[in-house]
C-alpha cells in the first residue's frame, strides 16, 4: 500500500510538474504572442503618426496654393482694373494731345498766311515807293 500510495504521490508529482510545466510553455507563448502584437501596434502607431504628419504637410501646401492662387486672382483683377483706367486716361490724354496739335496747325496756318499778308504789304509799299521815288 506504501509503495501504491507513494506511486499514486508520484503520478499526481508528475501530473503537477507536467501541467505546471505545460502552463508555463503556454505562458511563454502568450508572452511572446503578446511582444509580437505590442511590436505590431507601435509600428502601427508609427506609421499612423507619419501618415498623419505628411497629411498635415499636404493640407498645409494646399492651403498655401490655394492662397496664393486667391491673391494672384485679386491681383490680376486689380492689375486689369489699373489697366482698364491708365489705358482710358492715356487715350484721353492722346485725344488732347492731337486736338491741341490740330489748333496748333491751325494757328500756324493763320500766322503763315498773316505773314504771307504782311510781306505781300510789304512788298507793295517798297514798290510803291520805288514808283514814286523814280517819277
Amino acid at each position: 500500500m506504501y509503495n501504491q500510495a507513494s506511486q499514486s504521490n508520484e503520478n499526481q508529482s508528475s501530473t503537477a510538474i507536467q501541467l505546471y510545466l505545460k502552463e508555463k510553455a503556454d505562458n511563454q507563448h502568450w508572452q511572446v504572442k503578446c511582444a509580437t502584437y505590442q511590436q505590431k501596434l507601435e509600428q502601427l502607431q508609427k506609421n499612423y503618426e507619419s501618415i498623419k504628419e505628411k497629411y498635415k504637410q499636404r493640407l498645409h501646401e494646399e492651403r498655401f496654393e490655394l492662397c496664393f492662387l486667391l491673391h494672384i486672382d485679386s491681383f490680376l483683377d486689380y492689375s486689369r482694373d489699373l489697366f482698364g483706367r491708365t489705358k482710358i486716361k492715356y487715350l484721353e490724354h492722346i485725344k488732347n494731345v492731337q486736338k491741341d496739335l490740330n489748333e496748333t496747325r491751325k494757328l500756324l496756318e493763320k500766322d503763315t498766311e498773316l505773314k504771307s499778308n504782311q510781306e505781300s504789304a510789304y512788298q507793295q509799299l517798297v514798290d510803291e515807293r520805288r514808283q514814286l521815288l523814280t517819277r
